[in-house]
C-alpha cells in the first residue's frame, strides 16, 4: 500500500448530493512501506511518511429501486 487515509478525513469532505454521496478531495499520504521502497529503488531518501501523496473525489451514486450483491440499494 503506498498511501492510506483516515475514516475522519474521509467524512470531513462528505457531502450529500441529488444521486448519493460526493466525498470531496479526500487525502491519501504517504505510508512507511513507500517512502521505504522509494528509497531502496533510488538510492535517495524517501519522501516524508504521513505527507501528501494527492486526493481523490469519488463519487457514490444511489439509484432508486435498485439492490445489488452487497444488500444496500444502488451499490
Amino acid at each position: 500500500m503506498i498511501a492510506d487515509t483516515t475514516p475522519a478525513e474521509t467524512l470531513a469532505g462528505a457531502r450529500p448530493c441529488l444521486t448519493g454521496w460526493r466525498l470531496e478531495k479526500v487525502p491519501f499520504r504517504v505510508t512507511a512501506e513507500a517512502s521505504r521502497m522509494f528509497a531502496q529503488v533510488t538510492g535517495d531518501e524517501g519522501p516524508r511518511v504521513g505527507s501528501l501523496l494527492g486526493t481523490l473525489t469519488p463519487n457514490s451514486d444511489y439509484i432508486p429501486g435498485r439492490t445489488s450483491s452487497t444488500g444496500y440499494p444502488g451499490f
